[in-house]
């Protein structure tokens, strides 16, 4: 009976120390989320909770920078005719660039920086493509899935198991660019139904419009962290007090 009593009161307490630390991470985070925002940067935020602890703390203490960082890739990025292949050159560039600032002597306000502008280009180079896609169709989603968001599930897909290394970038962008092919796809063969549609009526779980950009933030989520998470490895950065890696 005792050990019986003792299974379960080791149990408890790691759940309660699981939950604690959720609570942790949501307070520290508590003073940034409380303000509107635009999706790309509620998907940055919501991806800090799959971190190891020093790298949000990281971003924590530096937030201002990592704000910055994330409002400085515009959608106009993607709209030229080689715009979504300029950005994933400039994602590649921009990863190593942050790895090999972290391996000298780091100015953490300038990573912080850094990992807000990943953020937003791996956002950016998720959203639906193709020649009948317009500015005006992805605002319509970046507007609506900042609206929705609170409704989104998130899906947590593969951990992170591998070293990551500085030439290994091209396999996260590649899987990017599937995932984007695939939600194009879906979004292809809705559009017309969401064009005709009201989108001012508030969040419906059941609209094609819905299902787009919840995907588009579930599977945003987890390549941000992703990506994050293969630079500060790659660094050599601490990887402990990970809750979950998408």
């Amino acid at each position: 009976m005792k050990t019986i009593q003792s299974r379960w009161s080791t149990l408890f307490g790691r759940l309660a120390a699981l939950f604690l630390s959720f609570q942790l991470i949501a307070g520290q985070l508590g003073a940034a989320v409380d303000r509107p925002r635009t999706l790309q940067s509620q998907v940055a935020y919501r991806a800090i909770l799959f971190l190891p602890s020093s790298l949000r703390e990281l971003i924590h203490r530096h937030r201002d920078s990592f704000e910055e960082g994330v409002n400085l890739v515009s959608l106009e990025s993607l709209l030229s005719s080689l715009g979504r292949t300029n950005l994933e050159d400039q994602l590649r560039d921009k990863l190593t660039a942050t790895v090999q600032s972290l391996d000298t002597k780091p100015r953490f306000h300038e990573v912080a920086k850094n990992l807000g502008i990943i953020a937003s280009m791996v956002f950016y180079l998720s959203l639906p493509e193709g020649d009948r896609v317009a500015k005006e169709d992805l605002q319509l989603i970046l507007d609506y899935g900042a609206q929705a968001r609170d409704q989104f599930p998130i899906v947590v897909y593969d951990r992170l198991e591998t070293a990551a290394r500085n030439d290994s970038w091209h396999h996260l962008i590649e899987a990017i660019r599937s995932q984007r092919s695939t939600l194009s796809m879906k979004y292809s063969a809705v559009r017309a139904q969401i064009s005709s549609e009201n989108s001012g009526e508030g969040v419906n779980a059941r609209s094609p419009l819905f299902g787009i950009s919840s995907l588009l933030f579930s599977h945003s989520v987890n390549d941000v962290a992703k990506a994050w998470c293969s630079v500060w490895k790659a660094a050599n950065g601490d990887m402990a007090g990970m809750p979950a890696i998408p």
